[in-house]
């Protein structure tokens, strides 16, 4: 379970372990520093008092261990966030595998949900990425899932329950920076969107609720014609070509997610995927280099996938 010793943490470590008592449920807690601040330490002490006092084994980490223990260095592509997130991916995968997990619990809850729809809409997405975040999300090529039970719990409800039982937490300052998008959309926008109209929750969970039913039932349609269009793991350029451009993008990244492939996703990545399918004469043999790892092949009427290997 990720342990940040902010509310959302502490309250869901509590439910854990009221579910805990009446089932065999083994609880690892994982922190990790991101070193933002220099008493970011304070947060693991916290963190690490709260797992004596319940007995529970705490794994607490800085991004500094892990880019010495996994021999890292990711890069910033702008956003401080979305390299956090990336860091804590990493660690959390790297936990679970090593002690043989099935889940990793994280605390997003309704308000999260909403943060994140409204900024990736700020930034351009795609239906999918409109669908949110899922409770349950497995991990590619791994029997490991995250697991995620406080969606439907907003900020509030949680900080109540804290309070009526007493329960400490530790409140993190970055939380409160402007220079973080989330805290700009949580501080300025949803307060605004609340004041328009009292219900606006419970309508984002309807339509949150519409859009994932939208985007299954697409899922559902592209799995069913992907077995008439990709033979033996290639594409039939003939039957992909007739299809409406969005279903091709569909299939095509669905075809790419099922191969487990490293390709960082943005619209001009597929559109530079779909220029080297469209614009040259399908029976031609030809390549696409994608990255350093894999590229396309055209080859007789069939788009196939080409390992490189060193």
């Amino acid at each position: 379970m990720g342990l940040s010793g902010g509310p959302d943490s502490v309250f869901l470590l509590h439910k854990l372990l009221e579910f805990k008592k009446n089932n065999n449920l083994n609880i690892i807690l994982a922190h990790l520093d991101h070193e933002w601040q220099d008493k970011s330490y304070l947060a693991s002490e916290f963190c690490e008092k709260l797992a004596n006092k319940y007995k529970l084994k705490l794994i607490s980490k800085t991004i500094s261990d892990l880019n010495l223990e996994l021999n890292l260095n990711l890069k910033s592509n702008g956003s401080k966030e979305e390299l956090a997130r990336n860091y804590r991916k990493l660690f959390f995968e790297s936990l679970a595998k090593e002690y043989n997990a099935k889940y990793i619990v994280l605390a997003h809850h309704l308000d999260d949900q909403i943060e994140n729809f409204l900024i990736r809409l700020t930034r351009g997405t795609s239906l999918a990425g409109l669908t949110g975040i899922k409770e349950l999300e497995k991990i590619s090529n791994k029997n490991i899932f995250y697991f995620r039970p406080l969606l439907n719990l907003d900020k509030d409800f949680i900080l109540n329950y804290l309070k009526n039982n007493n329960f400490k937490y530790f409140l993190d300052i970055t939380n409160s920076s402007q220079e973080f998008l989330r805290n700009r959309i949580r501080t300025k926008v949803t307060p605004e969107l609340y004041s328009c109209d009292k219900r606006f929750k419970q309508n984002f969970l309807r339509t949150l609720t519409k859009l994932q039913s939208t985007e299954d039932y697409l899922n559902n349609y592209i799995n069913n014609l992907s077995k008439d269009i990709i033979i033996n793991n290639n594409i039939n350029l003939t039957k992909f070509l007739s299809l409406d451009s969005f279903i091709q993008d569909k299939l095509l990244l669905n075809w790419l997610y099922s191969n487990n492939l490293n390709f960082n996703l943005s619209e001009s990545f597929l559109i530079e995927l779909k220029r080297f399918i469209n614009f040259r004469h399908i029976n031609n043999k030809s390549q696409h280099k994608v990255n350093n790892s894999w590229s396309l092949i055209k080859d007789n009427n069939f788009l196939k996938l080409n390992f490189i290997f060193y």
